[in-house]
């Protein structure tokens, strides 16, 4: 059964390639990251409920933030979500946090 498509065009607002695992909460709730798509093309990290996909945000490589997700997420135990982007200030990578 597929739960969720993604959008296989070049400007897919939603996120393109999902990349890594994906997390599941005590509210049965997904989360991930693709390496590309989003408002600018430089991935997104996203949640898959039972409301639907959401994009919690799209990643932005060009002021030093980093982009293009390198894998997926993990969540710690206050439930916000961890991972790895490349670039960033001197294109070595960044470390991420999100509060969901």
């Amino acid at each position: 059964m597929v739960i969720n498509r993604f959008c296989g065009q070049n400007d897919c607002i939603d996120g393109k390639a999902p990349r890594g695992r994906l997390v599941l909460d005590s509210d049965g709730n997904l989360f991930g990251a693709t390496t590309l798509g989003g408002q600018l093309q430089d991935g997104t990290a996203f949640r898959l409920g039972r409301g639907g996909f959401e994009v919690l945000y799209s990643f932005d490589a060009r002021f030093n933030e980093g982009g293009f997700p390198l894998d997926g997420v993990v969540m710690d135990a206050s439930g916000n979500l961890l991972g790895t982007l490349g670039g960033g200030p001197h294109n070595a990578g960044v470390v991420f946090e999100l509060t969901p």
